[in-house]
């Protein structure tokens, strides 16, 4: 795992591009970053059931919840929502460098988790990383836009990877909320 003078090593080799970069967000071992402006709601109207077999995808609202400094969303409890990173995360290629996103602590202490299984991110990753947000808690949880939301984690790699993820990702450069892709 990389320290924060590894990160601020690494930010200055470019191997690690954030943008936009705050020197505040580096702390001991990790990056903090920030909701962005959308959220997806999910259609409590669609189907009851998602079957991974069947071609029949869940149903989002078409709408994206925009965000400003007079607005706020309240996460009902138990609800969920898609979110994002204000932050454009680049981890370059032909570094060595990998890196997960978790929640801030403070936030899971609310009972908020910020991802349900998609919290790693590969070598060669870029764009908004995409946030599976979940509200455990009995309570609404206030959410707004720049909100520090989560962290990230990096990794150096004990050698390059062959493959990284602009080569193979079906996610990469990503901005705003992004809906599953996933095709059985």
């Amino acid at each position: 795992m990389l320290s924060d003078y590894d990160i601020m090593e690494e930010i200055n080799l470019q191997n690690i591009i954030l943008n936009p970069y705050n020197f505040d967000d580096i702390k001991p071992a990790s990056y903090d970053v920030h909701l962005g402006g959308k959220l997806l709601i999910p259609n409590l109207d669609g189907p009851a059931r998602f079957d991974p077999a069947s071609d029949e995808q869940p149903l989002l609202q078409d709408k994206l919840y925009p965000y400003d400094s007079g607005y706020q969303y309240w996460l009902p409890p138990h609800g969920v929502a898609l979110g994002h990173t204000q932050e454009i995360l680049t981890l370059h290629p032909d570094a060595t460098i990998a890196a997960d996103i978790a929640g801030c602590s403070s936030l899971g202490r609310w009972w908020l988790a910020v991802h349900m299984t998609a919290g790693f991110i590969d070598p060669g990753w870029s764009g908004q990383l995409t946030l599976e947000l979940f509200n455990a808690s009995p309570w609404w949880l206030r959410l707004w836009e720049g909100m520090r939301i989560a962290q990230l984690r990096f990794y150096r790699m004990n050698t390059m990877s062959t493959r990284p993820y602009n080569v193979v990702g079906h996610y990469y450069n990503s901005t705003g909320p992004v809906e599953s892709r996933y095709k059985p």
